[in-house]
């Protein structure tokens, strides 16, 4: 087996490391490493820091170049780090994915949580991870805010020392809990490479969908603030002005106890109220303001800086216990469903530079339309095609086989759709109940949750406490 080398950065930047994400991070010419610290195998923990320029880690890359191999909580951090800060500054090589072994991936395959001071706890590790340092990192992280040009390890000793001490324990609570550990399965091993090397290509991005898509966002969010500024007569300037938007609501008949997300409001309206003309006119405006989707394309732009490739938009075992992938960045395992047709068309229309008037006698209101079109933000190279697949109700597949559920397994066996014939059962057509029923009690939930479950979006069925009850 090979030597393990236990590796752990504290580093730097103007950059947001969890709003850009790791590769964007490590790329960024702000990004600096304060400090280092490492051990081989159960040898003692060694650090450098700035002060010394990192010589210490040339003693980290004759190891790696002897074949050792890199550990690290999250050691996709690490490498990154070193291929893209300290490898050019020191004149050192790169480092691949084949060189290192993730802990913490390592622990999600025995289900242990992601973060490293849970997981030391749950696994019984006897060397704990020292918390009392985590503010000090966050802090030293970031610009400073009174003199962002000077960087707190290089004015305030006392808290580069502390930071020093946090970065030691680190890799002595990940050397701990990885010796308890067993290796990942040859299997896992093979899938988790390729996560490393998928992460690392990344996504190409159609930068001129973005910048259109963006355009039109300004402009209808300046319309609709013009139209909620004049149907409140000043009283609210913006769509975006929640408390005020909820007073002049609840003068107009909007019930207390609701706020104005787009789930409250769709809530509401399905009850009975006293809501003047003006209040609905107003709440057409907010939901409509509301499908901007401005955050997934803002984590898109973030994700992919100058338009370039996407990276690092989903996590290894990020859901823990399935070891399914977990979304990052824009999560775009989560992009809304499209409520438009001819998806594609609108798509190619933005990105050409459609107007939005244009977009909306064509296609609908233009913020529903970007919504819609939000997987139009990525487009394969030319020559290229996207392939776009998944497994076939592969939750609803596994949990009959494992309950040896044999009617829903003949559902299957006759190749006939489970959502379909499971909201058949209850006496609905609505194939959305049947999936929501079948994913949800299928685990466990019960009727209220059930219910919140249902009518939220992507649901949005709208069931009454009754029908929950009798569905469920």
């Amino acid at each position: 087996m090979p030597r393990a080398l236990h590796l752990d950065f504290e580093t730097c930047s103007a950059v947001n490391l969890k709003e850009v994400g790791a590769h964007v991070y490590a790329r960024h010419p702000s990004t600096q490493v304060i400090c280092a610290s490492y051990a081989l195998d159960d040898q003692v923990v060694c650090s450098t820091d700035f002060r010394t320029k990192l010589d210490g880690l040339a003693h980290v890359d004759t190891l790696i170049q002897q074949g050792v191999v890199l550990h690290g909580w999250n050691v996709v951090f690490e490498r990154l780090i070193w291929n893209h800060v300290v490898a050019p500054k020191m004149g050192f090589d790169p480092v691949f994915p084949d060189q290192t072994v993730c802990t913490m991936a390592t622990g999600a395959c025995y289900g242990l949580p992601l973060k490293l001071e849970t997981a030391a706890r749950v696994a019984g590790s006897p060397h704990l991870k020292n918390t009392d340092g985590h503010a000090v990192m966050l802090r030293m992280a970031r610009p400073r805010s009174t003199n962002p040009d000077v960087w707190w390890h290089e004015c305030d000793p006392p808290k580069l020392a502390a930071l020093i001490d946090y970065n030691r324990d680190d890799v002595e609570a990940e050397r701990a809990i990885s010796k308890l550990l067993p290796r990942m399965t040859y299997f896992e091993r093979r899938v988790w490479l390729a996560d490393q090397r998928m992460n690392d290509r990344g996504i190409p991005v159609d930068g001129g969908f973005l910048n259109r898509a963006h355009n039109i966002i300004i402009l209808e969010l300046n319309r609709l603030n013009m139209q909620i500024n004049d149907i409140t007569k000043g009283e609210v300037e913006t769509v975006n002005q929640v408390g005020r938007l909820t007073k002049w609501l609840q003068d107009r008949g909007y019930p207390t106890g609701f706020g104005i997300g787009k789930d409250d409001i769709e809530t509401v309206l399905r009850l009975p109220t006293n809501l003047t003309p003006s209040a609905l006119a107003a709440l057409s405006i907010r939901q409509e303001a509301a499908k901007s989707s401005t955050a997934k394309l803002k984590a898109i732009d973030q994700f992919a800086p100058m338009s370039e490739r996407a990276r690092g938009l989903v996590q290894y075992g990020g859901a823990v216990r399935t070891l399914r992938w977990a979304g990052r960045g824009p999560q775009l395992q989560n992009f809304p469903r499209p409520s438009i047709k001819h998806v594609g068309i609108a798509a190619n229309a933005i990105a050409n530079g459609i107007d939005p008037e244009c977009l909306r006698e064509l296609f609908g209101p233009p913020l529903e339309v970007i919504s819609s079109c939000l997987r139009g933000a990525f487009k394969a190279p030319d020559g290229q095609k996207f392939v776009v697949c998944d497994f076939s109700g592969i939750e609803a597949r596994v949990l009959a086989w494992l309950a040896g559920h044999m009617r829903a397994l003949n559902v299957f066996r006759r190749g006939e759709d489970i959502y379909a014939a499971t909201a058949a059962s209850i006496g609905s057509n609505s194939r959305q109940l049947g999936k929501v029923l079948v994913l949800a009690c299928g685990y466990g939930m019960g009727p209220g949750r059930f219910m919140e479950t249902a009518n939220a979006p992507p649901y949005s069925l709208g069931l009454s406490v009754q029908a929950a009850e009798q569905a469920v």
